[in-house]
């Protein structure tokens, strides 16, 4: 879950199966046109599933999420903390990871 003091919220899925994963695992991104979007990072081209744009950035690197040790998510290559990330509704660095995790195969 992604979660904003603002009032924003959204359901978010990170990863794959255990039968997929290889070919589809998602992450969070943000696209300057969409915000939070979850994105496909097993393809050569990353790119945003709603409108196809390349401009888009992984949650956990600069500038949408703050310099951080504690990495709540991990998949792959990717990690991004639980504190200090872009929201996309108030444009503030106030975006948190959490919520229930659930692991499905």
């Amino acid at each position: 879950m992604a979660e904003c003091e603002c009032g924003f919220e959204k359901s978010i899925t990170i990863g794959g199966s255990r039968s997929s994963f290889a070919e589809y695992s998602l992450f969070p991104f943000f696209c300057d046109k969409c915000g939070l979007v979850e994105v496909n990072i097993t393809q050569k081209s990353l790119i945003c599933p709603t409108c196809k744009s390349k401009d888009i950035t992984p949650y956990g690197t600069p500038p949408v999420s703050l310099p951080s040790k504690y990495m709540k998510i991990d998949w792959m290559d990717y990690k991004a903390p639980e504190n200090g990330n872009l929201c996309p509704a108030c444009r503030k660095m106030t975006l948190r990871f959490g919520g229930p995790s659930v692991l499905f195969d």
